[in-house]
């Protein structure tokens, strides 16, 4: 297996392409941050609370998800819910599946 060097062309190509992408990244931002700054001055700017809920379930999820020992949590809390369900639909007929 070969290692490609610093000088390596496509290695060069891509650190640029980050570059790029960041730089562009940023100028979006700053250009959505101007954009809501003049809606708030000029009293226009709408909060839809759809998509505040919708982010702070993604924000809150992702957060969950890189904690392992949550994921296992959420797991195990998972599996009892189904099981207690099981547990409710078979009462008095003697056996669990």
């Amino acid at each position: 297996m070969t290692q490609k060097s610093s000088a390596d062309p496509r290695l060069a190509h891509n650190k640029k392409r980050v570059a790029e992408l960041a730089r562009t990244g940023d100028q979006l931002r700053a250009n959505k941050v101007k954009k809501i700054k003049e809606q708030i001055a000029a009293d226009l700017f709408q909060v839809d609370s759809k998509e505040v809920a919708k982010s702070i379930a993604r924000s809150e999820v992702s957060r969950l998800l890189e904690n392992k020992r949550v994921s296992f949590v959420i797991i195990q809390l998972n599996y009892l819910a189904r099981t207690s369900l099981r547990r409710e639909n078979y009462r008095g007929r003697g056996t669990l599946p």
